[in-house]
């Protein structure tokens, strides 16, 4: 197998005739694309060395998380941080509206934000599912989420409505140190039941996360992008949420 890079394909000279199929699907969806749903008073962030979202608490993971646990009602929210593909706005996503401000013309926000942003940052086509977990199986999907390739791959949890700490320097599967409620309540290992919202993928055990979600009582509700569009309509402006220590490396 070989492998293009950036680089390489940088000194490619692009296919007329494919150059044409693009420009015309492009211009065909901008009047769905570039629909203004909010603003954001700065960038949410995204990648990095580690990718932020990939290695520890990040605004796109608690704004999205928050915005689900409060849509379903649930104890809980997670989604794995390898689903968030962009910042918001879209660095990979440029409207054919040039009346939208944006950080290509603009400096400083705020910024317009649209549906074309939401989908290049949640591009999947994954779907909130609300399901049950124990105290038990939550500590199990933590870890999990903090072993694996950490912080290379996309299994690390961004959640809400529960704190937890972790080690990376310990063992994989010994790295959680501890998990609380938002009042600080530890939460046990245990069978206590909660109610927990996230993404079908991690539900069937994607990334990872075997046994811990009762598929069997899982109900599908909406898609992942159209509750993350809902939430940023409702806000109208979002300024970029500062860490409240939700989730803390200690390690």
């Amino acid at each position: 197998m070989e492998y293009v890079s950036k680089a390489e394909a940088a000194k490619l000279t692009p296919d007329a005739t494919a150059a044409a199929l693009v420009k015309k699907y492009k211009e065909a969806l901008a009047p769905k694309l570039d629909v203004k749903i909010g603003t954001v008073t700065g960038l949410f962030p995204r990648g990095g060395s580690p990718a932020v979202e990939r290695s520890g608490e990040t605004p796109l993971g608690n704004f999205t998380t928050d915005a689900i646990r409060a849509k379903y009602m649930t104890d809980f929210a997670l989604i794995n941080g390898g689903g968030i593909r962009d910042t918001f706005p879209a660095k990979t996503f440029t409207p054919l509206d040039k009346t939208l401000s944006r950080p290509a013309t603009s400096a400083t926000g705020p910024w317009d934000v649209t549906v074309g942003d939401a989908m290049t940052v949640f591009p999947f086509g994954n779907s909130i599912s609300t399901t049950t977990i124990t105290g038990a199986t939550l500590w199990k999907a933590l870890e999990n989420g903090v072993g694996g390739a950490y912080p290379a791959d996309g299994r690390f949890p961004q959640i809400s409505g529960f704190k937890f700490t972790f080690d990376s320097s310990k063992p994989v599967g010994s790295r959680v140190v501890s998990v609380t409620k938002l009042d600080g309540t530890a939460i046990a290992k245990d069978a206590t039941v909660y109610t927990i919202a996230t993404v079908d993928y991690l539900v069937q055990g994607g990334d990872g996360y075997v046994g811990v979600f009762s598929p069997a009582v899982a109900k599908v509700r909406d898609l992942l992008v159209d509750v993350f569009i809902e939430a940023v309509k409702n806000a109208k402006t979002i300024a970029v949420p500062a860490a409240d220590g939700r989730t803390k490396k200690v390690g």
